[in-house]
């Protein structure tokens, strides 16, 4: 039998009460964050359980889901949604101003093929926003005794 994906937990641990507080918390922190960058392409990339770009101004907002989550989440937010990989960006070279990448680079086969790719799809003058938790930190050692004990 398979493992389960890495994100599965995770699908389960944003629907308990301390995910749900903490999608509202960054969920807040994104509103005040986003607010006040301009641009005309603002991209979010995974992580459909909140709009990062809800305060945002710009004309067009996207999110970039995998196929198989396309399914498992309806477009509740009336954004265009454009299938994809973080890790190839589905984008001309600097064509985005705005990227927000909300906990992406913890399930990132190669988080550093992630950035190059935000990198190259960002404007000169475009903005990255990451959001994620650290490694070290005792949500990611949950995270690691369950998959030890759980295999």
């Amino acid at each position: 039998m398979l493992p389960a994906p890495p994100w599965s937990s995770w699908e389960k641990w944003l629907q308990s009460p301390p995910g749900k507080y903490i999608l509202n918390w960054e969920q807040r922190c994104f509103d005040q964050i986003v607010v006040d960058v301009f641009g005309f392409y603002a991209v979010q990339v995974g992580l459909p359980q909140i709009n990062t770009l809800a305060e945002n101004r710009m004309p067009l907002h996207a999110l970039l889901i995998e196929s198989s989550d396309r399914e498992k989440h309806p477009n509740q937010f009336n954004w265009h949604q454009i299938e994809g990989h973080s890790s190839a960006l589905p984008f001309a070279s600097e064509s985005i101003d705005l990227l927000v990448l909300p906990h992406v680079l913890e399930f990132a086969a190669d988080p550093h093929q992630v950035l190059r790719e935000a990198e190259r799809g960002l404007r000169p003058e475009g903005r990255i926003i990451i959001s994620g938790f650290n490694p070290a930190s005792l949500w990611e050692a949950r995270q690691y005794l369950s998959m030890l004990i759980g295999s």
